[in-house]
Parts: C-alpha cells; sequence; structure tokens
C-alpha cells in the first residue's frame, strides 16, 4: 500500500495534517540528528582510530570536536577544530557550522537544512527540498571533516 492510499481525501485536510506533523514531530527529527552525529563520531574513532568527541549543550546545539594533523614541511601541526549543529526549532532549521579558527582550514562550508512535513510525518529537507534521513545529514556534515580532501 502506498502513503497516498491513507493521504486524506482533499487538500485542506492534507495541509492540516501536514501542519500538525511539523509541530508533533520536530523534536523527533531533531533528536534522531543527534543520535546520527553520536553514531557517526563513535564509529568514526572506532573504525579509523579518531579522535572526535560530541556533545550537547543547551537541547539546541550539538558539538563535535576534532583534532586532526597535518604535515608542514617537517612540522608536524596539530589543529583543533569543532563544528556546531544548531537547532532553530521556530524558523524549523537546522545549521552546521564552525567557529572563525575553523574556517581557515577551508574544508567546510556553513550547512542549512529545512525540516519539512508532509501528511504523514515531519523530515529533514535538503537544499533542493528533497526528504534525508538523519544519517545522510551526519555524513554531508562530517564527511569533510572527518576524510578531507587533500
Amino acid at each position: 500500500m502506498d502513503l497516498m492510499d491513507l493521504a486524506p481525501p482533499n487538500w485542506v485536510e492534507r495541509r492540516k495534517l501536514t501542519e500538525a506533523n511539523l509541530v508533533a514531530d520536530i523534536d523527533y527529527v531533531w533528536r534522531d540528528i543527534k543520535q546520527a552525529l553520536e553514531d557517526s563520531v563513535r564509529s568514526f574513532n572506532s573504525e579509523y582510530g579518531g579522535s572526535a568527541e560530541s556533545k550537547s549543550i543547551n537541547g539546541h546545539r550539538f558539538r563535535i570536536f576534532y583534532v586532526y594533523e597535518e604535515q608542514s614541511g617537517r612540522t608536524l601541526l596539530s589543529h583543533r577544530v569543532e563544528i556546531d549543529i544548531d537547532f532553530d526549532k521556530n524558523a524549523r532549521k537546522v545549521k552546521a557550522e564552525s567557529p572563525s579558527n575553523y574556517s581557515t582550514v577551508q574544508r567546510y562550508l556553513p550547512l542549512t537544512f529545512a525540516i519539512c512535513a508532509d501528511h504523514a510525518s515531519a523530515y529533514l529537507c535538503d537544499k533542493d527540498d528533497r526528504r534525508i534521513i538523519a544519517d545522510e545529514f551526519a555524513r554531508l556534515v562530517l564527511e569533510p571533516l572527518f576524510f578531507p580532501k587533500r
């Protein structure tokens, strides 16, 4: 059975359900995002011997810390970087960005994702308004940090 088979019969009812789902499910979307980020950090550290850390801050921010080393001539440089993932419930957005010290590394661009809904549920949208799962969000945010293109 297709989800559209379960859709209310007219656009007014679908709109009402969409609005209700956005309000009811937005915190679950944020919870799933935080869990996917935690799982990714844990897997990166386990599978690649990484040194990333994560923590939740004030319920609306999630921070990833990471120390990486880079060879510069004969010198081994150590860099501590962080990414903040902010949840703005009122604006229905999740934004991943770094403090100014990370921008000098030039490997990461700020990313903003909308939280969207339809008559079935709320979900995260990419820049093209396509539904993405929390694990894909974690990949888009963390892959440039953990696996930089050199």
